[in-house]
Formats: structure tokens, C-alpha cells, sequence
């Protein structure tokens, strides 16, 4: 296994669980046959690594309680609308003249910083994170996955763009509205559920692209609070000193 660079034991595999690779070999095999040991296989790009081991990982089984176990004709389109980002420029106006509304001259900054928590949300996470892991989605690579939409994605799985998008913006909003943190937290899950509903991503995808959300959404409120207490200090010094 010369060629091999990373491996990850964890919720990372071809099929939910496993181990995660990154190699510049083709193949690569690691014990023999079944009979208790261990067998990493690489795709031929060298990426994904599976042990048939870890096949009933919680990853899987909560793909397969939300994909078939949960599924019904009444929330395929309610999923796909809730998937798609323009079924929410309603939501994104209305939140902003709310936001106009409740406060006052910070608002331009509060909507300037929201959408910095999205557009970094999308870059760090479909053009860092996701060519780094290189995840095949479940849709790809299980045939018991129900694709509820029209295509299968191409882009890697790890982690979901859509859910780190949802809560960069949800958990930046949810620090100025605390009454309502709730009910932004709980629509950007509901968007995650509807990604693994619709066959699309893992639930550790989901989870990922949430840390990734207000991981980011958390560091530009506490930058931008910082510089305010900075500005505060500054003006309230008496002049010449």
C-alpha cells in the first residue's frame, strides 16, 4: 500500500461507515479473503475506501429510516421544495425587511454579514471540503437507494452544501433574533432531513455541513462583535489622550 496517503476510520466510507482514503494508487487490498480481516478496496481515482465490516453503521441506518422507512408520495415534492434554494427567496426578502424593521441602523450590517456566512459556507464547504473527501453519494453507489429527485448530483457528498449554507445563515440570524432561534434552527434541520429523504447525502454529510455553518456563522459574530466593543473603547476615550 505505497501509494496510500490518508485513511479516516470513521462515518466517511463508500457506504456510510467506514474508512476514508485519499491515495494515488488504483487498487489496494488488505487482508484475505472473509474470515475475520479486513478488506479496503480504492476506486480507481484513489479516493473512497470501504470495509465490509462496518456495512450497518448508524449512518446507514438513519439513511434508510429517513429514505425508505419514512417515505411517502405526500413528501416527495414537499422535500424537493424544501431542497431547492428558489422556493426560500421569499423567506430571505421577508427576513430582511425584518430585519430592516427590528434594527434600525445596525440592519445593513446584520444582512451584509449574513450573506458573508453564506457565501463562505458555500466556498469553504464545495470547494474545500468536498474535493478533499471526494464522498460518492449514497445515490451513486447504493442500489437500495430511493433518488427522489429527477438527477443523481455529481458533486462529492461530504458535506451537504445546501445544510452548511442553511446554518451559517440560521445560526448567525439566531444570535440578533433569539426568540426565534427555534424556529431558524429547525428549518435549517428541516432542510437536512430533506437531503437525506430525497437520497442525495449521508446523515453524517448533513452533520458536517452543519458544524461547517455555524462554525463559520459563529466566528463572524464573535469578529464582528469584537470590532464593536473595539469602536466603543475608541469613542468613549477622552480626546488627546
Amino acid at each position: 500500500m505505497g501509494g496510500l496517503r490518508r485513511c479516516l476510520l470513521g462515518p466517511f466510507g463508500l457506504n456510510g461507515g467506514g474508512l476514508l482514503c485519499r491515495s494515488q494508487g488504483r487498487h489496494h487490498t488488505s487482508g484475505k479473503g472473509n474470515k475475520g480481516h479486513l478488506r479496503v478496496d480504492l476506486h480507481p481515482h484513489g479516493h473512497l475506501v470501504y470495509p465490509e465490516e462496518l456495512n450497518l453503521s448508524l449512518d446507514l441506518l438513519l439513511l434508510k429510516l429517513l429514505n425508505l422507512k419514512l417515505a411517502h408520495p405526500f413528501f416527495d415534492p414537499l422535500m424537493k421544495g424544501i431542497s431547492e434554494l428558489k422556493y426560500w427567496w421569499p423567506v430571505f426578502t421577508g427576513l430582511s425587511f425584518l430585519i430592516l424593521w427590528r434594527k434600525g441602523r445596525e440592519a445593513p450590517v446584520i444582512i451584509g454579514l449574513t450573506l458573508v456566512c453564506y457565501m463562505l459556507s458555500e466556498f469553504i464547504s464545495y470547494d474545500l471540503v468536498k474535493p478533499f473527501f471526494r464522498r460518492e453519494r449514497p445515490c451513486q453507489v447504493l442500489p437500495w437507494v430511493r433518488l427522489v429527485m429527477s438527477f443523481c448530483p455529481k458533486s462529492p457528498s461530504f458535506p451537504s452544501t445546501h445544510v452548511a449554507n442553511s446554518f451559517s445563515v440560521a445560526f448567525f440570524l439566531s444570535f440578533y433574533f433569539p426568540k426565534a432561534r427555534a424556529l431558524f434552527l429547525g428549518v435549517a434541520a428541516l432542510v437536512g432531513v430533506s437531503r437525506i429523504y430525497l437520497g442525495v447525502h449521508y446523515p453524517s454529510d448533513v452533520l458536517g455541513g452543519a458544524l461547517i455553518g455555524m462554525g463559520i456563522s459563529w466566528t463572524i459574530r464573535y469578529l464582528y462583535e469584537g470590532v464593536k466593543r473595539w469602536a466603543k473603547r475608541k469613542s468613549s476615550r477622552p480626546c488627546g489622550t
